[in-house]
């Protein structure tokens, strides 16, 4: 399986997630929808993606940021690095058939 493939179905992009929303970029399906420009060569490491209103007081600023930095940032939790492709590319062996189906 492929990392694009494994995030957008398996992971569920939720390197993409803050406190629970998700980054206003993904689709559908998972996947950013402004990928092949967001990281096109040339592009920095950070940049703001967008903004997703919670409520009348609460905005949630989307930065998006390279996966390996955030990864050595130590950034995200434990327990989605755990489950993270770009960190443990063994997951990428794995046989997931029925998951993908599920999803």
């Amino acid at each position: 399986m492929d990392e694009a493939s494994y995030c957008s179905n398996i992971c569920k992009a939720k390197c993409c997630h803050f406190q629970g929303v998700a980054c206003p970029r993904l689709d559908d399906n998972n996947q950013c929808s402004i990928y092949a420009e967001r990281f096109a060569e040339g592009q920095p490491d950070l940049m703001f993606v967008g903004l997703v209103q919670i409520n009348s007081k609460q905005v949630i600023q989307f930065k998006c940021s390279r996966i390996n930095q955030l990864l050595a940032q130590g950034v995200i939790p434990k327990e989605i690095v755990d489950q993270c492709c770009v960190a443990n590319p063994k997951l990428l062996e794995r046989d997931y058939g029925n998951e993908i189906k599920q999803s």
